[in-house]
């Protein structure tokens, strides 16, 4: 135990935990062992585990207390711990969906706690998970019971959730006579509420630190703005509501905007029947965007653009005054099966995130991309974007699965708008390089721009540092499984068909079952003349296929070759008819005669044409 505890509190878990079996495996009724493999499983995140050991805890602690007897003269030095083995019970409960259940845990580990320090990890608990009105009723009393920095910032953040300003500033006020100090975390508190747009906390927060310092021209300019703007919006006598009480789920649509006048209508036309608000954000427009927005009856804000796309992101979303904010951009349309089920998906949820399946469509309508994003987001929980390009959306919890669609038709646009589109893009990610070069996702983002743009040995040179750095991270986010595709097909294109093979394979050692690396695999191995293989990877590759396409929106996901499983198929076909298999070659042509755009049917009928093609 001594030992254990010691690795436990050095951080060092999977040797704590490899001693702790060992012991448990010598003593199966040891006590300690199990208070702290359920304290390991626990930090680990493995809920299964630190239910089995806190349980297991419980149970023995039972037997000694009927029967102290016959534990012999073993010393039990966590008998008295049952405070943290019920917040670990609690915890269980809570990521299981048993929320009542998991309050009487905490309740009782709250009761147990002599030290009363229980309320602030229940509390950071709750917090933690976005549940900021059960965090409050507990972080409040650790407040009075002993208040510190941490347990103060995040009663603010509770207030500022509910849109209780007036208890926020209090609470930051109260931070400040404790700790003087802190008045630098202050002014970054006042500087993100004003990029967020909630003046009436950046304004006293501005005044705050400009009470103790003098000449800073940046904090005056934001301080007299937010007035301004406080100002305008009492005039306007806008208020936002209180956390909205109906019984239905009420939903703001968000959107922000620049020049967006030829899909505008379009995007707003397959919104506005499902949602209550529509939340519009202009950076700039110098065409008919607004006044399309105001046809619809959106509240427009306008804000001047910044290169900062979550900047933007985050102010439409801090008008929004409905329960669930649904995120969509201009060159996007929701589908009206999924604008029908909006209201039925959030009624039921559980979670602060739904996925979609977001669709990219090319000029001609042809698929190029699916993959599921985060689109709907609870109100007053903390969603929010960060990254100034290719923004991520931060939440609290997991997302939950759904079948709702969005169509997108960025890609599609001309070639002189998408070069456009491309070189913005390129300089926001090398900012965001030069400013976090160990950062993965800005390089990972740069590969695809590069892959894009056909100069693939840029992909492979970008590729190759995002793997180290996600190996050095030890990161595992499916997000980045399609590095290795990028990196595969660029050596593909470039005819370094080994390489593409070990990029490939390497991949679906990191991320088994992939798609989009079974198509690379496929016709590299077809264009090595290994036509079992080909037709191996493939056949896997259409069983994945399926399976995506008749699947919800899940984890964080891109296919890339959603779009072209034509293109396996038409190898499979070759490939069974130099096998030998002509019916099976001939079934999956009459699949590509279906699938296959009018270009590329146009060039298989050439190669038939000229003999050279074995179909």
């Amino acid at each position: 135990y001594t030992a254990g505890a010691a690795l436990l509190n050095m951080g060092r878990l999977d040797e704590a935990q490899a001693l702790c079996e060992r012991a448990l495996s010598a003593y199966p009724s040891h006590l300690d062992s199990c208070y702290l493999l359920a304290k390991i499983q626990d930090q680990k995140g493995h809920h299964e585990g630190a239910e089995k050991y806190a349980s297991q805890y419980f149970k023995i602690r039972d037997g000694i207390e009927k029967a102290p007897a016959s534990f012999g003269k073993v010393i039990h030095n966590s008998f008295w711990a049952t405070s943290p083995m019920n917040m670990i019970l609690g915890k269980v409960a809570y990521e299981k969906g048993a929320v009542n259940t998991s309050r009487q845990y905490f309740d009782k580990a709250v009761s147990q706690d002599p030290s009363g320090s229980a309320h602030r990890t229940v509390g950071q608990f709750y917090f933690s998970k976005g549940a900021f009105q059960e965090a409050e009723s507990y972080l409040k009393i650790a407040n009075r019971q002993s208040p510190d920095k941490i347990t103060l910032y995040m009663l603010a953040e509770c207030y500022g959730q509910s849109r209780e300003t007036a208890d926020q500033i209090a609470t930051l006020e109260a931070l400040l006579d404790r700790f003087p100090k802190e008045l630098e975390k202050i002014e970054a508190i006042g500087k993100a509420q004003f990029d967020r747009s909630n003046y009436k906390l950046a304004a006293w927060c501005l005044e705050r630190v400009l009470k103790e310092t003098t000449g800073r021209k940046d904090l005056k300019d934001a301080l007299r703005i937010a007035r301004d703007w406080i100002r305008t919006e009492t005039r306007q006598e806008f208020h936002r509501t209180p956390r909205p009480r109906e019984n239905y789920p009420r939903i703001s649509a968000c959107l922000i905007v620049k020049n967006e006048e030829s899909c505008l209508e379009n995007c707003l036309n397959s919104v506005e029947p499902y949602v209550d608000e529509l939340i519009v954000v202009d950076t700039g427009s110098t065409d008919g965007t607004v006044k399309i927005a105001e046809k619809h009856g959106a509240r427009v804000y306008h804000h001047p653009w910044q290169d900062d796309f979550s900047l933007h992101r985050n102010q439409s979303m801090s008008y929004a005054t409905g329960d669930w904010m649904l995120i969509i951009d201009a060159d996007e349309t929701l589908t009206s099966v999924s604008g029908g089920r909006l209201r039925e998906v959030v009624r039921e949820a559980t979670a602060h995130a739904i996925l979609f399946k977001v669709v990219n469509y090319s000029a001609d309508g042809a698929v190029l991309s699916l993959l599921s994003s985060p689109r709907l987001f609870r109100n007053y929980v903390g969603c929010h974007y960060k990254g100034i390009v290719h923004n991520q959306a931060c939440y609290p919890g997991p997302p939950e699965e759904s079948t709702l669609n969005i169509y997108h038709y960025g890609y599609g646009l001309p070639e002189e708008k998408m070069a456009i589109k491309r070189r913005r893009t390129r300089a926001l990610l090398e900012k965001q390089i030069e400013h976090n070069p160990s950062e993965p996702f800005s390089r990972y983002n740069l590969a695809v721009l590069e892959f894009m743009s056909g100069n693939f040995e840029k992909v492979i040179e970008q590729g190759q540092t995002v793997i180290q750095l996600l190996g050095q991270n030890e990161t595992r986010d499916p997000a980045y499984a399609n590095i290795f595709y990028y990196i595969a097909a660029a050596y593909n294109n470039l005819r370094n068909l080994q390489e593409a093979e070990r990029y490939a394979l390497e991949g679906l050692q990191a991320y088994p079952g992939h798609l989009d690396l079974f198509f690379v695999l496929s016709v590299v191995a077809f264009q090595k003349g290994d036509y079992a293989a080909s037709v191996d990877y493939g056949e896997r590759y259409l069983s994945i296929y399926r399976r995506i396409r008749n699947s919800p929106a899940r984890g964080n996901n891109e296919y890339k070759t959603i779009g072209n499983q034509w293109v396996v198929k038409l190898n499979l076909s070759r490939a069974y008819h130099r096998l030998g298999e002509p019916q099976a070659s001939s079934d999956y042509l009459v699949q590509v005669a279906r699938e296959a755009p009018a270009e590329a049917l146009a060039g298989i009928q050439e190669l038939q044409a000229s003999h050279t093609c074995p179909c």
